[in-house]
């Protein structure tokens, strides 16, 4: 092994016992070279595992083949630093690491000022607190750094998570955001859906569907790629992006232009006048009366260039709410309006071909 094998072998056996451990070997194996590596499993495999290594033996079976000392010290180093999933952090570390990452979310593009002083606070926070948690576990920065630290915190996250099911068994509660209908409820739903079916009917309407599941560019056209943080997405079996839909307006805008024959003309008898009440989901904070599952009732008009189609619209919402008893006491209808959002833009010297990106920043402030 050459004139450095001393020092190898002082890394190896610390305290000069004569024997290594056989767990340690293993894991030192596990950072060597390709080549040393190899040697060291042929070694190993004539061991019986979980028996200590006499050092006398390693160095016979060593001798004579060719060995980096300073890459076999490195892998010893790596075999005794602990692993990120083997720290332990206290609750109060967790609580406050999940506090910390609520403070501010990184948006997509430029931050606003305020976006800008509330990253600023979460970066001073986190890093307060990573070296806290260096100190109590007695870690240098050098090789705990605060992103090594953050993923061992998500490690021990996952492993306490896996813990605490195989604890509990099976949840008997449905998903995080979804709830069960049970026959009584049901009933309900099922009761107040079939008013707005009635009303949909009555006013002319014919009922609709499409799979729950849609195609994720439809949602980033209309949004924006920022849709997709509030989206049940993920890439299938056969490489496509798809979604359980978040809503139903561009499956309805899918399906309209199927009708479209190649000059562009519907080929239906027009207007279109189609009602749904599809199961929409949306990947959003769960709170009172807001859950990350919901139902919506669609009734949309196709082929009509005048404002009597929303007046037919506001006149079937309205019967509907009469059908249940429900007056202007209990509710009260508001209004949007492309043609006057477009209007007030315009005014401010938008450009009709910077109107659809303007709509979409629209969109995302608070109402």
């Amino acid at each position: 092994m050459g004139a450095d094998a001393s020092k190898i072998f002082g890394e190896l056996d610390k305290k000069s016992t004569g024997t290594i451990e056989f767990k340690f070997a293993i894991d030192v194996a596990a950072n060597l070279p390709k080549k040393m590596a190899a040697h060291a499993d042929e070694f190993l495999a004539k061991v019986k595992k979980g028996e200590g290594i006499e050092t006398e033996a390693l160095r016979k079976f060593f001798e004579g083949k060719k060995i980096d000392t300073r890459k076999v010290l490195a892998a010893a180093k790596k075999a005794k630093a602990p692993k990120e999933a083997t720290l332990a952090f206290t609750s109060e570390e967790v609580k406050k690491s999940i506090e910390i990452d609520g403070m501010a979310k990184r948006p997509s593009g430029k931050p606003t000022p305020e976006e800008a002083e509330a990253l600023k606070k979460q970066k001073t926070a986190k890093a307060a607190f990573f070296e806290t948690v260096r100190s109590r576990l007695g870690l240098n920065k050098k090789s705990w750094s605060d992103k090594k630290i953050a993923k061992a915190l998500l490690a021990f996250q996952k492993n306490a998570n896996d813990e605490e099911k195989k604890r509990k068994g099976i949840s008997l509660e449905p998903p995080s955001g979804t709830r069960d209908f049970f026959p009584e409820d049901y009933a309900v739903q099922s009761w107040l859906f079939e008013e707005m079916k009635k009303v949909g009917r009555a006013f002319g309407f014919q009922e609709y569907d499409a799979p729950v599941l849609e195609h994720a560019e439809l949602y980033k056209r209309k949004a924006g790629e920022e849709i997709t943080q509030q989206m049940y997405n993920f890439v299938d079996k056969e490489g496509a992006e798809v979604t359980l839909r978040p809503e139903m307006t561009p499956t309805l805008a899918r399906m309209v232009l199927k009708k479209m024959d190649d000059s562009g003309e519907i080929r239906d008898l027009l207007p279109l006048k189609w009602f749904s009440i599809p199961q929409c989901w949306r990947f959003e904070t769960t709170q009172r009366g807001r859950k990350r599952e919901h139902y919506q009732w669609n009734m949309d008009i196709v082929g009509v260039e005048g404002v009597t189609a929303e007046l037919e619209l506001l006149a079937a919402v309205t019967t509907f709410f009469k059908n249940l008893g429900i007056t202007a006491k209990d509710v009260g209808i508001k209004v949007n309006s492309r043609k006057v959002l477009g209007a007030i833009v315009s005014a401010a010297g938008v450009s009709k071909e910077m109107f659809a990106p303007v709509c979409v920043i629209i969109d995302k402030l608070d109402k």
